[in-house]
């Protein structure tokens, strides 16, 4: 509920943070400063962002553990990355030096992915694939699920940024398999780009397929927009085969779809 109004959640927060100081509880100080640097991050309010991510940064080594100055160094870096920061890798750097130093792999596979989409930003795909597979072998030596698909998709793009055609196939089929059916567009992004790289192959009845597929998902989920980047590649395939007016078609499908999403 916070995420729908800011302001809101940000006055529950710092009331919630006030309390916890009056009480002395150092944990909940914390989950307060880093709930408040979450909130504002995620809606964009960088100037706030920043400020909280200061306070959580200094209240973390006051009275925090390592996984606290961990994930205060995480959100540095995050801030710094949406303010478009070159140096925001830096952050990331530190937090995963510490994490591994104190033995915490899922933060070191956290602070991993993020430098891997530095490398990603900047161009550097063999450093991008370098941090995913890494950040992979953290998860996997800590047992965890959750985040599997997430790695495998940020390898695949890696692959694919490489031109590596049948390593980011594998990904994108092993994201099929590890992500749950659910409310989320990362199964029609891996479908997506499965329907890339089997293009690249010259497979195209196999990218068909693949396609159908991933319109059949998007048609289930809430939000409208998660059709869009489907019709864009229904575009795609209609100009291969060389039908320009079904091209024109699905283009302003897609167009109706983005109409009241500004993030597009």
């Amino acid at each position: 509920e916070s995420g729908k109004d800011p302001e809101q959640g940000g006055r529950w927060f710092a009331e919630s943070l006030a309390l916890r100081v009056r009480l002395e509880d150092h944990q909940g100080i914390l989950a307060s400063h880093k709930n408040l640097s979450n909130l504002w991050l995620e809606a964009g309010r960088l100037p706030e962002a920043e400020q909280a991510v200061r306070a959580y940064v200094s209240a973390a080594e006051r009275i925090g553990a390592a996984a606290d100055r961990v994930d205060a160094s995480l959100l540095q870096g995050d801030v710094a990355l949406a303010k478009g920061d070159a140096d925001a890798g830096r952050w990331f750097l530190e937090a995963k030096t510490l994490a591994l130093q104190s033995g915490l792999a899922l933060a070191a596979a956290s602070a991993e992915q993020r430098l891997g989409r530095v490398a990603l930003r900047r161009g550097d795909a063999h450093g991008a694939r370098a941090a995913f597979q890494s950040a992979m072998n953290l998860y996997e030596q800590s047992n965890e699920t959750h985040q599997r698909a997430i790695v495998l998709y940020n390898l695949a793009t890696a692959d694919e940024a490489l031109g590596d055609t049948a390593a980011a196939l594998g990904h994108y089929s092993e994201v099929l398999d590890a992500a749950p059916s659910s409310e989320s567009t990362l199964r029609i992004d891996a479908q997506l780009g499965r329907v890339r790289a089997l293009w690249a192959q010259g497979e195209r009845t196999s990218a068909r397929a693949a396609l159908d597929q991933a319109q059949r998902e998007a048609s289930i989920l809430k939000h409208s927009a998660a059709l869009a980047p489907v019709l864009l590649a229904r575009s795609l395939q209609a100009l291969l085969d060389r039908q320009p007016t079904a091209a024109r078609a699905h283009l302003e499908a897609a167009r109706t779809k983005l109409a009241g999403t500004p993030d597009w």
